[in-house]
């Protein structure tokens, strides 16, 4: 252990140390913020960031002897580190956190100018001087001579990488929404740059730096070529995977809104059929009525009162009398015959 740290420690540098190291305190800082907010932050994505910044600082190791090696970080910092932030979302934990500079970082990343910059033409041009200017110019040349110059190619490296897979995934806010079949095709015309860089450095007869051997390119421009082909095939399938969820999400969305439309509908139908029924029932009653004769019944509030009237209770009932004749007197015995 003592001899990992011993070859890691110095050839990482200060600065670099200091940068990662506020990297990790401001994300910890506003996922912190965030949760005394009421909020909660997935821990995968704090784990994501913490595995980016991980491979940053060993793709930054200088110590690594050989080309090649230098090469499968160089790798590293270009295809692995900014996958791992992009899917970490710094920028929504800052948005959603709050703070001074977030309307304005908002503003900023969804603008007329990041759309430009993130327009996938301008990607692709981007992506490619960034990785064949690296071998194919002084610059490599440089760095491995200057290591503090060394330092701001790794950041170019991982800027670059960054720049392109932010529109591809992760739930940072964008300036436009790419189709997933526009996503798979960034990739894949992507990996057309590592096939050309691979070809032309296994084509090489002279070093591009002093302490490079033409044997070490030609290994470097191998691994380069399969490992790109490798990762880009993972991304691949994450992105078909992805296409695949985000399909039976949006299949799940429109289910449950034909079902609550459906739901609408169907109340509206029972209501209108309540009242076309109480309409019918009213016309019927109003037909019966009018086609009654004059005078040859009562109406229903007739009847209604003549149930509701009392009833004379029952006892002996008194002969009625002619109209003008007084009580009957006492009857006279009868004489004899």
């Amino acid at each position: 252990m003592k001899a990992v740290l011993a070859t890691l420690l110095p050839g990482l540098h200060v600065v670099a140390l200091a940068v990662l190291a506020l990297a990790a305190g401001w994300y910890a800082n506003r996922v912190a913020r965030l949760r005394s907010l009421g909020g909660t932050w997935p821990l995968t994505r704090t784990l994501l960031f913490a595995g980016a910044l991980t491979v940053i600082a060993l793709g930054s190791v200088p110590v690594l002897p050989g080309f090649a090696d230098r090469a499968v970080q160089d790798l590293a910092l270009f295809l692995v580190a900014p996958p791992l932030l992009v899917l970490s979302g710094p920028l929504s934990l800052g948005l959603e956190a709050g703070g001074k500079g977030a309307g304005l970082a908002r503003r900023a990343v969804t603008g007329r100018v990041a759309a430009v910059v993130m327009h996938p033409v301008s990607e692709w041009v981007i992506y490619g001087t960034a990785l064949l200017g690296l071998y194919f110019t002084p610059e490599y040349r440089l760095g491995a001579a200057h290591p503090d110059l060394r330092l701001l190619i790794d950041l170019e490296l991982v800027a670059v990488g960054w720049l392109f897979a932010w529109p591809l995934a992760g739930p940072d806010p964008k300036p436009r929404q790419l189709a997933i079949g526009w996503r798979i095709v960034t990739v894949l015309l992507g990996t057309v740059y590592f096939s050309v860089l691979g070809l032309a450095m296994q084509s090489q007869h002279r070093p591009i730096a002093p302490g490079v051997t033409v044997r070490a390119m030609h290994a470097g421009g191998g691994y380069l070529w399969s490992s790109a082909e490798l990762l880009t095939i993972a991304a691949t399938v994450g992105l078909v995977w992805q296409w695949l969820f985000v399909d039976l999400d949006r299949a799940r969305r429109a289910d449950r809104s034909n079902a609550a439309e459906d739901a609408a509908q169907l109340a509206i139908w029972r209501a209108v059929r309540r009242e076309a029924g109480l309409a019918d029932v009213r016309a019927r009653e109003s037909v019966i009525a009018r086609s009654r004769p004059a005078g040859t019944g009562r109406s229903e509030e007739a009847f209604g009162s003549a149930r509701a009237a009392p009833r004379r209770p029952a006892g002996p009932q008194t002969p009625s009398l002619p109209s003008g004749e007084g009580a009957p007197g006492p009857t006279a015995p009868p004489g004899p015959r």
